[in-house]
């Protein structure tokens, strides 16, 4: 609906609705043109299909660049992560699942933190869905909040020239960062690291540090397992 707001004030597509000044002085709403609204709906489900398959599109793209930078494994523990993340969020597709999981792996052995408690905490904090938001302003993957961490921001742009906040690899390691930060905070204790990640330190809620363990714990099974 924003996306057919936004179309409508641009003028790329008609305004359904056509309001009119009465000689009395009241806004009125003329009577809808059928036509124009099945030209407007034809327009629209042509973007809404365009937006579905540029996205996949971009998905595919971002997972060739990483599959050019970094050395494809077969492993057990990546094979368990792939799965668990489509297990957990069934919109995300065979190639999103593996780019996360790449991307769990590269930079939780770039920040020196375990991967399955990364792999949990995206879990726990978004399902992985890249697009999630919070009424608190948490963004993507790992839903860190930009306006906390403002030099993490400016690490990611230096890398990539740019930092988007719903770009997988951007988001994955702004979340790396931020758990490595916390983790050494709290010398390892990784209970403490996780309270400050989610801002219950203070509140001592075992309910979310719990929470993400217990998903750790899966992954580590898993890969055992597999």
């Amino acid at each position: 609906m924003q996306l057919l707001r936004k179309l409508m004030k641009e003028r790329r597509i008609p305004s359904l609705d056509k309001y009119r000044l009465t000689k009395a002085g009241h806004l009125v709403l003329d009577r809808i043109n059928p036509k124009r609204i099945f030209i407007a709906l034809s327009i629209v489900a042509s973007i809404i299909i365009w937006y579905g398959v540029s996205q996949e599109e971009k998905i595919r793209q971002e997972h060739q660049h990483l599959s050019s930078s970094l050395t494809q494994h077969t492993s057990p523990k990546r094979t368990a992560v792939r799965g668990y993340i489509i297990k957990s969020n069934k919109s995300v597709s065979p190639s999103e699942s593996e780019l996360y999981a790449n991307l769990i792996f590269k930079y939780a052995a770039e920040m020196k933190i375990d991967p399955y408690v990364l792999a949990g905490l995206i879990r726990v904090e978004s399902s992985f869905d890249r697009y999630a938001m919070s009424k608190a302003g948490a963004l993507g993957l790992t839903q860190v909040i930009p306006a906390w961490h403002p030099e993490k921001i400016r690490i990611v742009a230096k890398k990539f020239g740019h930092c988007d906040v719903f770009n997988p690899e951007h988001n994955i390691m702004l979340g790396a960062l931020v758990l490595k930060e916390y983790t050494a905070n709290h010398k390892g204790n990784i209970p403490a690291a996780l309270l400050q990640y989610n801002g219950s330190l203070h509140h001592d809620n075992p309910t979310y540090y719990n929470a993400v363990i217990r998903e750790r714990n899966k992954l580590r099974n898993g890969s055992k397992t597999t």
